[in-house]
């Protein structure tokens, strides 16, 4: 679990890892309405707390987006990108993936940069 103190002071939040759990709950209940991308509603069902105020589970369920509507943007794009940064697969995780695929399927990386060599 981490701790985090939003740039503007008046939130200190505490979350934790997303499970595949998460993702299949916040699918489950998202709400196209709210407002808030399906990454946001994730990000939001992993805060444990707020300012030491332990979260009830039952506020992911029903109203995810209100837990986090007294923040200002900024405060909510910085939590987004820490958990971003912090979860979520970045360009260089995709690339190795990708390469694994490749790999996988019996597709040369090597033979790929060649071709795009000549191309250019």
């Amino acid at each position: 679990m981490h701790t985090i103190t939003l740039p503007k002071g008046q939130f200190e939040v505490s979350f934790k890892p997303p499970l595949v759990h998460d993702r299949r709950e916040m699918i489950k209940h998202y709400n196209k309405e709210c407002g808030l991308l399906p990454e946001e509603v994730l990000a939001i069902r992993c805060i444990v707390n707020i300012n030491g105020r332990v979260l009830d589970s039952d506020a992911y369920d029903y109203e995810p987006d209100g837990i986090t509507d007294d923040w200002c943007v900024e405060d909510q794009q910085y939590f987004m990108e820490v958990f971003s940064t912090l979860y979520l697969i970045d360009d260089k995780g995709r690339e190795k993936a990708q390469a694994e695929a490749k790999k996988l399927m019996g597709v040369s990386t090597r033979a790929t940069t060649t071709k795009s060599k000549q191309a250019t």
